[in-house]
């Protein structure tokens, strides 16, 4: 059985050409930064420094007072503008508390351009007693 033809009208066709610029190949640009992962694993970095650092209310201990919160770090520019609780405890204590550690702590160094970006992240805390 001998293929189907296809009649290709005269002078539609050209012989491929080398140009001289196309004999070195072009730069090839680094692939683009995942931003979600890099603000994934400086988060994950933050955690647990947050977790060496938390340390819990001698009043929240006295009445008992235990929780889960979350907080939002926000960030522009390589600098914490802001450490807020997006869900409380239900105990301001344990909510001022997350809040205070998250301000002071010392932050772990930017991976690839997060510096110069504007991003936010929100950090689970949990308050527990021991034997609760």
């Amino acid at each position: 059985m001998t293929p189907p033809s296809v009649a290709i009208p005269p002078g539609t066709v050209t012989a491929p050409t080398r140009s001289p610029a196309a004999a070195s190949p072009a730069p090839v640009a680094p692939p683009p930064e995942n931003y979600d992962a890099l603000i994934n694993s400086f988060g994950r970095e933050v955690g647990k420094l947050f977790e060496s650092n938390q340390k819990y209310p001698a009043v929240a201990r006295t009445r008992n007072q235990q929780g889960s919160l979350e907080l939002v770090f926000e960030f522009d520019n390589g600098q914490l503008v802001n450490v807020s609780v997006k869900q409380s405890s239900g105990f301001s204590v344990l909510d001022n508390a997350a809040v205070e550690v998250g301000r002071k702590m010392k932050l772990p160094p930017f991976p690839g351009s997060l510096a110069q970006r504007k991003f936010s992240f929100v950090l689970p805390v949990n308050y527990r007693l021991q034997g609760s």
